[in-house]
């Protein structure tokens, strides 16, 4: 199991909060609805970046919460377009002091919902992948290291010679392109095309 921060409440627990205000479908409870969904997201991502080591960075550097969805679309985890809409609800619902309608309740609720569901899912499944590939003239290797925190390439040539590529968080951008490749390559076994997963690498990073 992964390292996670002991909490006395977690993502889930806020979901489950909000499910119960949602119900009663008062103006208070729906407001409170609100408030809860907003703790969930937070939890959440900060739990994300406790497990890969990247909290106390993040806290350092003091990121706002823009700023650590933007990590999340540089590295693949969401698309774009899902995070602008979670955080334009979001910014409508804090930032203009009326009542919210239940609709949007509702949609923001399944959103969160959503957003807490993956991240959950990738804290599980990509943290201890190291994975191994041969090509034409060797073989190299790409982990992720959560102890310093870095992305480590390994490239074995057959002649003998071999080189060590490490990428860490001193250089934020280089960081987080490799932590990109490298979670790219975790979903090559099935859950990515190789065409969507070049097509990604194709991209650009926007998080500095």
């Amino acid at each position: 199991m992964p390292d996670l921060p002991e909490f006395d409440l977690y993502a889930v627990d806020y979901l489950d909060f909000a499910q119960v205000e949602l119900e009663k479908n008062t103006s208070v409870s729906l407001i409170n609805c609100v408030s809860h969904l907003k703790r969930a997201m937070d939890c959440q991502l900060d739990t994300f970046l406790f497990v890969y080591n990247l909290y106390n960075i993040t806290a350092k550097k003091n990121l706002k919460f823009e700023k650590k969805l933007d990590f999340l679309n540089d590295i693949g985890v969401f698309n774009s377009r899902v995070l602008v809409r979670i955080n334009t609800i979001r910014n409508r619902m804090e930032h203009k002091f009326e009542i919210p309608k239940i609709t949007d309740i509702e949609m923001y609720f399944d959103l969160v919902s959503a957003f807490v569901a993956i991240l959950q899912s990738l804290i599980v499944f990509t943290l201890e992948s190291s994975l191994e590939y041969e090509y034409s003239k060797g073989s190299f290797s790409i982990f992720y290291s959560s102890d310093e925190p870095s992305v480590v390439v390994r490239i074995y040539e057959d002649t003998g010679v071999e080189y060590r590529i490490v990428a860490n968080t001193s250089n934020m951008f280089e960081f987080t392109y490799f932590f990109k490749v490298w979670f790219l390559l975790v979903q090559s076994g099935g859950f990515a095309s190789n065409k969507y997963i070049l097509r990604k690498l194709d991209e650009g990073i926007n998080f500095v």
